[in-house]
């Protein structure tokens, strides 16, 4: 009886250092705010690079430069992140079509630990494709809320962030800019969260594909009026396999000239540059017009989520809200009206 109380006794003694040790390594943790991808709200960051250097960039490979990150955490307290930058893409990094290229920010685990970057290596960035065009802004917003739709549509998508990012040009060809952004997972990343592998290759048969998770594809980039996409041949497509006995699923990325948002770039043609002017183009196939009526079932399950987010967001000014509304609404039309769904889509197959 004697040795239990000592026993119990010892162990009070003993428990608040150990609380206290706990509490004290964590007394960070209130300060700092949810890591990338964790979070809805826009993060403010600053990223300090030679701009100069990363625009000539775009001419040759990519290279990466030095830059540093540096973010407020969420008790006002300066945070600052070494890494390195580098321009991406293909489309948005010729001059000739974006002034401003897509980066990709790279990072060493040391530089990330306790911060919003943990535990990532690199991200991508979707920036503003023409800085001196407000409206550009607005289709930067438009294409994260894309991103956020298809989140809706499949597990197997890729997360993304909103930010609001200070450009501060370490060069002297232009002063500091801001303007809003898309933070964009990795397929690295994604990997390690879904536990799979993206496989490497150019082309896959569409009929190797979950086609469950294809027939919604297919569907979500008609709503948007989507044309440059192409499961097969890989085209703004990444082909996922989640583990042994499941089938690949096909994966979008990069929704930039999806006719819902109306980004006004200009095609080379063999007599003058024209704007692009996408149609509505179902690129679906099927073995049984119930497949198709089960997935406008869905799709019309969804529909209150799609206006929804696209109405209450805050970021959108009323005229694009107005225009993507509309090509939603021609959208739910032709899907729920059987003698356009005959015509644009049952001609498919």
């Amino acid at each position: 009886m004697i040795k239990g109380f000592v026993r119990l006794l010892l162990a009070l003694l003993f428990l608040p250092c150990t609380v206290n040790g706990q509490k004290d390594k964590l007394s960070s943790f209130p300060c700092s705010p949810p890591r990338i991808f964790e979070s809805d709200s826009v993060l403010n960051i600053i990223i300090f690079a030679n701009f100069d250097s990363l625009l000539n960039d775009r001419y040759n490979e990519p290279v990466r430069r030095p830059a540093k990150v540096r973010y407020r955490d969420a008790c006002g307290n300066q945070r600052s992140i070494s890494a390195s930058v580098s321009v991406r893409g293909r489309f948005r990094k010729r001059p000739e079509n974006c002034s401003f290229p897509s980066l990709r920010l790279y990072f060493k685990p040391d530089s990330v630990r306790n911060t919003i970057y943990e535990g990532m290596k690199s991200v991508k960035m979707v920036v503003q494709c023409r800085p001196e065009n407000y409206q550009f802004e607005q289709y930067v917003i438009g294409e994260y809320l894309i991103y956020r739709w298809y989140q809706r549509i499949s597990n197997y998508s890729f997360n993304v962030q909103l930010i609001r990012c200070t450009y501060s040009n370490l060069g002297e060809s232009f002063p500091d800019m801001v303007g809003y952004a898309v933070l964009l997972e990795t397929k690295g990343s994604f990997e390690k969260r879904m536990q799979g592998k993206f496989r490497n290759t150019d082309e896959i048969s569409l009929t190797e594909l979950d086609q469950e998770e294809y027939k919604k594809l297919c569907f979500f980039q008609y709503m948007i009026m989507n044309n440059d996409w192409a499961a097969s041949i890989l085209h703004n497509v990444e082909i996922f396999e989640p583990g042994y006995g499941q089938s690949p699923v096909a994966i979008p990325f990069d929704f930039d000239f999806a006719g819902i948002l109306g980004i006004p770039y200009r095609i080379p043609s063999a007599t003058n540059d024209t704007i692009l002017k996408p149609n509505r183009d179902f690129k679906g196939i099927y073995s049984s017009r119930k497949e198709v009526i089960q997935t406008i079932r869905f799709f019309n399950k969804n529909r209150r989520f799609f206006y929804a987010t696209l109405s209450k967001n805050p970021y959108l000014n009323g005229e694009t809200k107005e225009k993507m509304a509309a090509s939603l609404d021609e959208f739910y039309f032709t899907i729920n009206f059987p003698p356009y769904r005959k015509k644009y889509i049952f001609h498919r197959n």
